[in-house]
């Protein structure tokens, strides 16, 4: 019988992590969770996209009104300390990203 569970195990919630893009998606959700930062969910939260042969990943934040702008200040602090080059995203009409590149 041969091994079924995914190549990089599982994240939190058992997220299968099937690739190496999907363990690194992961590490910066927990790095982000560590620093308190909510979790995703109808009315707000974050998500974590993109990444992956040399293409940062995207942070964002869903929140309503105001609070992307905090809460992308907040994830740029906990991934800066983490170790990821951090930087807004250039898209001037994309203001609730985050652009994070390399793993600690």
């Amino acid at each position: 019988m041969g091994d079924d569970r995914p190549a990089f195990g599982y994240g939190a919630g058992g997220r299968p992590l099937g690739t190496a893009r999907d363990r690194d998606a992961e590490v910066i959700r927990a790095v982000l969770r560590k620093a308190g930062r909510r979790e995703f969910s109808e009315r707000h939260g974050r998500f974590i996209e993109g990444g992956g042969d040399s293409r940062p990943f995207q942070a964002a934040c869903s929140d309503d009104a105001e609070a992307p702008a905090r809460e992308l200040t907040h994830y740029q602090a906990a991934l800066s300390a983490a170790g990821y080059h951090t930087e807004p995203n250039p898209d001037p009409d994309d203001d609730q990203v985050l652009l994070a590149r390399g793993r600690p």
